[in-house]
């Protein structure tokens, strides 16, 4: 199991202090109460109608207190994930990325309503590429799993934070399989913050391509029809 080392100012080494879970339940309750202060925020600067434009940003944005927190108060959790990419990260995230959205659109006949898949302007490009996947996989991944990691079993710790992370989305069925594989990947890679971004990426990318709308009304014709 890959740790790091601190040293008192005597140079004693001391064990990483990795999050228990109480602490990791509380981060995961406090994101709910940050989105609704945000969106109350968001609302009355904005008005309502151009509220509903951009309430996207507030869910993302919602994660910047944690990490943010985490930074300032226990780094070292932080540097315990490599954060430099490598070939793998690139080959791995992009194929399983793209694995995951073909295997659950061909689990539905009708993927846009059963299991609520993105359309092309929604959500707004920068969040599904930038913000969401960044933020979440700090979040879930380089904080949530790899403290969890410190704790107990991998098996244990890489289901409870794909169920915490697959409640927070608003298809549970539907993230439960893409949190999964994000959670598999971050601790297979070496514990890899860009190898589950680079998968985590893909993952949103492929639904919102026109090629993703033709397979769709393909698959629902020949095999739902």
């Amino acid at each position: 199991m890959q740790r790091a080392v601190r040293t008192t100012a005597d140079g004693a080494s001391t064990q990483p202090r990795f999050y228990r879970l109480g602490s990791i339940l509380a981060f995961y309750l406090s994101i709910p109460l940050t989105f609704e202060i945000l969106a109350a925020l968001h609302k009355s600067i904005l008005g309502k109608e151009n509220f509903k434009k951009y309430w996207v940003y507030d869910a993302p944005i919602s994660l910047v207190p944690i990490v943010s927190f985490v930074l300032l108060e226990r780094p070292e959790l932080l540097r315990l994930s490599r954060w430099r990419p490598k070939y793998a990260d690139v080959a791995v995230g992009i194929a399983l990325g793209a694995l995951v959205p073909s295997l659950i659109l061909f689990c539905t006949g009708n993927p846009p309503v059963d299991l609520g898949l993105p359309q092309a302007t929604t959500p707004p490009i920068v969040v599904a590429v930038c913000l969401a996947p960044i933020l979440e996989e700090i979040t879930f991944r380089g904080i949530f799993l790899r403290s969890l990691v410190g704790r107990m079993q991998r098996v244990v710790a890489i289901l409870l934070v794909t169920i915490l992370a697959a409640a927070g989305h608003s298809h549970f069925w539907t993230a439960l399989l893409g949190q999964l594989v994000l959670s598999i990947v971050y601790v297979k890679l070496g514990y890899s913050i860009p190898g589950s971004i680079i998968t985590h990426v893909t993952m949103n990318v492929v639904p919102l391509l026109p090629l993703a709308n033709l397979l769709r009304e393909w698959h629902s014709r020949i095999f739902w029809s």
